[in-house]
């Protein structure tokens, strides 16, 4: 099917409904307007030209001078022209409703503006180059602008799965465009036809899918190639697209005569134009544009969306020759050509084999060819694929799959050589370098308006299977999964990546004197989150670089303040002057920012170091400080060519932090989904399962700050399961409170001490120490006190105010200031408790 695109429509008419047939511009004139969008009607202003005949005369001799001269510098000038035109022509039409407006500035959104009238002078009006008054051009926000002369349908005008392509090629023209013609012939299903050889013939012109003419146009008679308009008009009605590669095509009469009009009045579905003169070299790349985007290796089968994006390239790349100005698109409904069978290339073309070799390998991808079959457009599939050897993929197994089958592999490296980019005509210089999660992101965005491709990951992994659910890419892409024979001894970095933290336990005592920081790194990380604080210490002291080592103490000092390092281990930093032994984690942190080993600073450690810093900034409340370390630290996490599993941690936590930062303010909270959506990729990919549940909490804080209640609730359900898959009662906790207060802004007090009762009871059952238990159900009191003092029981929550005081007295500590605010408000001093007067 065709992009689904909203559509409004603005019909304009003389309020008498007079059809006189010569009428010049006018700024005077009024056109009524009926407005309909999405299907409903909406009261609008009538409509004033925004230049006269004499201006217009102008404007068509600035386009052609752009388009004949195609001239960088003398053709800028006269471009600036034509788009503060365009953007006046933007401002009369937005100002006709603020529903239009509304439309016209949903950027991003696909949508399609059709300009419906049976006014002639109208029609030479630039709609498709509509600028807004920020100087943003309006296709560039996926916004389709086409001109229909009476009654638009919205509804899919369906191809068969063979087209016939008609030719008309001027003898006196370059035939510019025969080259996107001779590429198109590698597509069976396109039949292509010469006109000139049929009419030498005596053949009738017969049926007609796509018209393609390429002769010299004639503004003055509304001819093509010596061919008078309303006889093409006639002869090519039954055609679904007509692309006319001529000077004038477009530009209608008074009478509202022109080959583009007459073609489209008489029943063409699509007709691309030109209103002034075209230059051939603009004829033959938006040509060859075309073909490839709708019929070429992306084979998007969307002509109209096709367009769309040629012209918003010619802008970015040939403002000044303004050929983006003189397109014209005419369309009586959106065009479905999913009926095409357009089996693409299967790429990378080195990945694949014509026929597997052996009988086992024969019964194995036979398997595969019926799932093939059965693949529906969108579906995630999934194969296990374990027992199959395999380098390449049998092309035969795949056959069933009209369109491009696109193999992506673990095992060298996820779209590693720009092979696979190359042949699908995508811009290697594009594509990120940095994580191949943003990699694969960027990759699937830019595949998603191929038509219906199908990627096969070889050698797949669960996590991978998890990355796509992660990211939710577009539902014209489908998967199929080739699972990879599974270790039986994942690696230690493997284990605790995935939180795996018995097993991972298990095999830390295994670790070598010789395995290398990255490993210690992740014993170090099992010991932590396995609540073995004295086990944590004995592989910090192991490690061998001296940014790492202070690293990992700063961590350990701010999980375990009331736990020394030992002086061995402070010892191994080196001198330091007396009075300024680090204690803080920040001390630490700063020394591993600034230090100076013999192996050279790491741009990844100091990276790291910022990081943690603007962390510790960030909860402190200095959250202006936190954010520029955040911008540092990435910066040089980005920069850093050692890039190893503590890399993309660092990378996906800092994203992660970062996004934490800005879901506070609830201006930013855009900012803070694009952060957190990078980051939640890099963690699914890598199957950093732990921090997904941390990311998962901040989805529930930003849809809070959103006022998203349900939203809110339901991401901070998935957090706490996330949590509790992964033993780690920490972040169990501090989600907890995000669900109350969810909770709490709808007013479900009943909800509310439910949970706090079955929290308390779950924190049994946790690994947490005995002290961080206490707290954590001194905690579970104040949202029971909470959710009394939201339902109107004041006494309840007094009680349990007081009960925290009391515990927080024995402790000689002082309670939380929230809790401290409610209880002073709710407790009664000791003369009325007693039945005596305050003022006795």
């Amino acid at each position: 099917m065709p992009v689904y695109r909203k559509t409004a429509i603005v019909q304009l008419e003389l309020p008498s409904g007079a059809m006189e047939s010569s009428l010049p511009l006018t700024c005077e004139r009024e056109f009524g307007v009926i407005l309909s969008i999405a299907g409903k009607t909406y009261p609008a202003q009538s409509f004033r030209s925004p230049i006269n005949d004499e201006q217009w005369r102008e404007f068509i001799r600035q386009l052609r001078a752009c388009n004949v001269n195609h001239d960088e510098k003398t053709g800028y000038r006269g471009a600036t022209a034509i788009r503060a035109l365009a953007r006046t022509l933007y401002q009369s039409l937005a100002q006709l409703s603020p529903a239009l407006r509304e439309f016209l500035d949903s950027a991003g959104v696909p949508r399609r503006l059709v300009i419906q009238t049976t006014r002639p002078e109208l029609h030479l009006l630039p709609w498709a180059a509509l600028y807004d008054e920020s100087g943003n051009l309006l296709a560039a926000g996926d916004l389709s602008v086409v001109q229909a002369w009476k009654d638009f349908n919205q509804l899919p005008l369906s191809t068969g799965n063979h087209l016939q392509l008609l030719k008309v090629l001027g003898s006196d023209t370059n035939q510019r465009t025969a080259a996107a013609l001779h590429a198109l012939q590698r597509t069976p299903e396109i039949v292509q036809r010469d006109a000139a050889a049929e009419f030498a013939a005596g053949r009738q012109v017969g049926e007609v899918d796509i018209l393609h003419i390429e002769e010299h146009g004639n503004a003055v008679l509304s001819e093509t190639g010596d061919v008078p308009a309303t006889m093409m008009g006639e002869t090519f009605r039954q055609a679904k697209i007509a692309l006319l590669w001529s000077c004038y095509s477009g530009a209608a009469d008074s009478w509202g005569v022109s080959p583009a009009l007459c073609l489209h009045r008489n029943g063409v579905g699509m007709v691309l134009s030109f209103l002034a003169e075209l230059h051939y070299d603009d004829a033959g790349s938006i040509a060859e544009g075309f073909y490839a985007d709708v019929f070429g290796a992306a084979a998007s089968r969307d002509p109209e969306s096709a367009l769309l994006r040629i012209r918003c390239a010619k802008v970015a790349t040939e403002f000044a020759f303004a050929n983006w100005a003189s397109m014209t698109v005419y369309l009586r409904s959106p065009l479905d050509l999913t009926a095409l069978p357009l089996n693409g290339p299967r790429v990378p073309a080195a990945g694949w084999l014509a026929e597997p070799t052996t009988d086992d390998a024969d019964t194995f991808w036979n398997n595969v060819a019926t799932q093939v079959s059965r693949l529906q457009s969108g579906a995630q599939d999934e194969v296990d694929a374990s027992a199959a050897a395999y380098t390449k993929l049998p092309l035969a197994a795949f056959k069933a799959w009209r369109g491009n089958v696109i193999r992506i592999d673990e095992s060298v490296g996820l779209l590693a050589d720009d092979a696979t980019l190359r042949e699908l005509g995508l811009a290697t210089e594009n594509a990120p370098t940095t994580d191949a999660a943003d990699r694969l992101v960027w990759f699937f965005t830019q595949i998603a308006r191929f038509g219906s491709p199908l990627i096969v990951w070889s050698n797949a992994a669960a996590r991978h299977v998890e990355f796509v659910q992660t990211i939710q890419p577009n539902a014209n892409l489908t998967f199929l999964f080739l699972h990879g024979p599974k270790s039986d001894q994942p690696s230690l970095i493997e284990l605790v990546e995935e939180n795996q933290l018995q097993r991972a336990l298990a095999a830390c005592p295994a670790v070598s004197d010789d395995c290398g920081d990255e490993s210690l790194h992740a014993a170090y990380y099992a010991s932590v989150r396995g609540e073995q604080p004295e086990l944590a210490k004995q592989y910090i002291s192991r490690v061998k670089s001296l940014q790492e080592r202070l690293l990992l103490m700063g961590n350990f000092v701010e999980r375990y303040p009331a736990i020394p390092l030992g002086d061995s281990l402070l010892a191994s930093i080196g001198p330091i002057a007396p009075g300024e032994a680090p204690r803080r984690p920040q001390d630490f942190y700063r020394l591993a920012r600034h230090a100076q080993p013999p192996e050279g600073s790491s741009l990844r450690e100091t990276g790291r170091a910022k990081h943690e810093i603007a962390y510790l900034m960030h909860y402190r409340g200095q959250k202006e400080t936190a954010e520029m370390l955040y911008t540092l630290a990435l910066a040089d996490l980005e920069a850093s060519t050692e890039r190893d599993s503590r890399w993309y941690f660092a990378l996906a936590s800092v994203l992660r932090d970062w996004a934490d930062l800005l879901s506070a303010d609830p201006d930013r909270l855009q900012e803070a989904s694009r952060l957190l959506r990078r980051a939640t990729a890099i963690q699914a990919f890598h199957g950093l399962r732990l921090e997904l549940a941390y990311s998962t909490a901040t989805a529930a804080r930003i849809a809070l700050a959103a006022e998203r209640y349900t939203t809110a609730i339901d991401h901070a359900v998935d957090a706490a399961n996330r949590f509790v898959q992964c033993d780690n009662w920490r972040g169990w906790s501090g989600v907890l409170h995000i669900l109350f207060d969810s909770l709490a802004e709808t007013r479900e007090t009943a909800r509310m001490l439910s949970v706090a009762n079955l929290a308390k009871e779950k924190l049994q059952f946790s690994n947490l120490p005995d002290d961080q238990r206490e707290v954590q159900g001194q905690a579970l009191a104040f949202q029971r006190a909470r959710a009394h003092w939201i339902s109107g029981d004041l006494p309840e929550a007094r009680a349990e105010l007081e009960s925290i005081h009391e515990a927080a007295a024995k402790k000689q500590e002082k309670p939380d200031a929230r809790v401290e605010r409610l209880y002073e408000f709710l407790r009664l001093s000791s003369a009325v408790r007693d039945g005596g007067s305050a003022g006795a």
